[in-house]
Parts: structure tokens; C-alpha cells; sequence
């Protein structure tokens, strides 16, 4: 509650003082102990401030309230390019995943075709020398192909990290998505 000092009852109301005495004297207004009276209190027994006060406390608000829009515009110009930031790197997300889809089909095709050209030549050489060399690419050619798809394995993981880190960010909502950037 707000608290008025005499003067400021006197001021605000248009009041005489010794009508204020007269009204606490009467018993039909109460004084707090510290001397000064609650603002509920007066307009209970006087009724509201006059019009005059009311325009002079309008005007006092409405800087604030400027300033207030001032601030209001500011935040929500920042969370409006933090919210293009995250757009774009959602974006660039989704075009990394397509991409990564792309080069693993890309790669288990080649790494298959060369697999089977190289049984085959395997299977038709007679001598020992050739199929020893035969053996040893074979061997060469599954380090490759292992290889080939340990990378793939990883390229996967990290695919799938990221396709899990998407749908997660999908599944909050944009106003979820924001909070957690202010705050973050």
C-alpha cells in the first residue's frame, strides 16, 4: 500500500489540513502509527484524487512506459536475430545431413563394384605368382573396403547425432527454442 504524508494528502486530494484533523479526530480516518495515512484509506474517505493530479500523474507515467517500449524493443530485436541465427544454422544442419546421405550412398556403391571386379579376377588367374599377388590385393582391397566402412560407420554416427540433434530442436517448439537461446 502506498503511504501519504499529510501534505501530500492535502496536495493530492485538494484538501483543507484541518479537514483532514477534523476527518482522523472523528474517527473517519485512520493515521498509521508513523503518522502517515494509507492511500486506500483517503480515497475510502474522500474519494479519488482530483483530475488536475490525475493528468499531471499521467504524464509522469508515460516516460516510463516509453522507456519500457524502448527496452521491450530492443529484447525483442535481439531475439528476433538469434532466432534468424538458429533458422540458419538449422539450415546448414539439414543440408550437412543431405550431403552425408549423399556421400554414403555414393561411397557403397564403388566399394562393392570393386569387391566383385576384384573376385573375379582372382577367379581366373592360373599361376601361383599371380594368385599370390591376387591375395595380396584381395587383402589390400579388404583393408580398403574395411576401411571404407569403418569410415562409413562414423560418418553414420555422426549423421545420426546430428539427424537426433535436429529432431530434437523440432520437437520444442519455436518459443522453447528461444527461451533456451536467451538463456543459454
Amino acid at each position: 500500500m502506498a503511504k501519504l504524508n499529510l501534505s501530500d494528502v492535502s496536495k493530492q486530494f485538494n484538501i483543507d489540513r484541518s479537514t483532514i484533523y477534523r476527518a482522523v479526530k472523528s474517527g473517519r480516518l485512520s493515521r498509521r502509527s508513523d503518522g502517515t495515512f494509507d492511500l486506500a484509506e483517503v480515497i475510502r474517505c474522500f474519494g479519488e484524487p482530483t483530475t488536475a493530479q490525475r493528468s499531471i500523474d499521467r504524464m509522469q507515467v508515460q516516460p516510463q512506459s516509453a522507456m519500457t517500449d524502448e527496452a521491450s524493443q530492443k529484447i525483442i530485436e535481439l531475439l528476433q536475430k538469434e532466432l534468424e541465427r538458429y533458422k540458419q544454422r538449422e539450415e546448414r544442419l539439414l543440408d550437412q545431413i543431405d550431403r552425408m546421405q549423399t556421400l554414403l550412398e555414393m561411397k557403397s556403391q564403388p566399394v562393392a563394384d570393386a569387391v566383385a571386379e576384384q573376385q573375379s579376377h582372382a577367379t581366373a588367374r592360373d599361376t601361383g605368382e599371380k594368385i599370390d599377388q591376387d591375395t595380396e590385393k584381395k587383402k589390400e582391397i579388404q583393408n580398403d573396403v574395411l576401411h571404407a566402412v569403418a569410415m562409413q560407420q562414423e560418418e553414420s554416427m555422426a549423421l545420426n547425432g546430428a539427424v537426433s540433434q535436429v529432431q530434437q530442436q523440432k520437437r520444442r517448439g519455436l518459443f522453447g527454442r528461444v527461451f533456451k537461446a536467451v538463456f543459454e
